[in-house]
């Protein structure tokens, strides 16, 4: 009989001592509606803008609610200003032209998602060039050049001076060995940018050869 009767007390101890656990575990918050944050953050939005607006208004930092009127613009010095602007008669160098000159197979939007290096024969490629605008029309380059500097292939584009970025293609096909090859980028015959990649030998051309 005490066997039975000491049953009940050991469990209703367990649970005793489980709840005690369970108050120490901090609670998650529980989760708020869709259409009360919805409500919170468009509340908070109209607030801060209203907040702005009075703030600017009240600081009048040109002083376009003065009795006076606005502020009157002063002239720049015209020494400053032909510094700034540069000469009309300046040349512009080639090489300031172009902006960067990347290398890759994959293009997210306007831009390579990533520069690649190394490839296989078979594999293409894309050169891209970011221009710096402004600048006149343009005739590009973008020559293959193999490790002594020899030329391999040529590819030219002309650039029309709205354009700001140009892609160059290139195939490796089983013509080409493989080998360290430089992508060489000329604008009126004078280089304005090189890159180093590798092509590496795939099981089929070994078999070939």
């Amino acid at each position: 009989m005490e066997k039975e009767s000491s049953q009940p007390e050991l469990e209703q101890s367990v649970q005793e001592w489980g709840n005690a656990f369970k108050e120490l575990i901090p609670q998650l918050p529980q989760p708020v509606s869709t259409t009360r944050s919805r409500v919170v953050f468009a509340t908070t939005g109209v607030l801060f803008v209203t907040g702005g607006l009075l703030l600017e208004h009240q600081l009048d930092l040109y002083q376009v609610r003065s009795a006076d009127g606005p502020l009157a613009l002063r002239e720049l010095d015209r020494d400053y200003v032909e510094m700034m602007l540069g000469s009309v008669n300046e040349q512009i160098e080639e090489k300031d032209k172009l902006f960067a000159f990347e290398v890759g197979t994959f293009k997210l939007g306007p831009r390579l998602a990533y520069q690649q290096f190394d490839y296989n024969i078979g594999d293409s490629l894309i050169a891209e060039c970011y221009l710096s605008p402004p600048h006149s029309d343009m005739w590009l380059e973008c020559n293959l050049h193999d490790d002594h500097d020899n030329l391999i292939d040529r590819v030219r584009l002309l650039v029309a001076r709205d354009q700001n970025v140009v892609d160059f293609g290139y195939t490796f096909g089983e013509g080409i060995a493989p080998g360290k090859y430089d992508l060489v980028v000329f604008s009126k015959g004078e280089e304005i940018a090189r890159k180093r990649i590798t092509l590496n030998e795939t099981r089929e051309y070994r078999a070939a050869n």
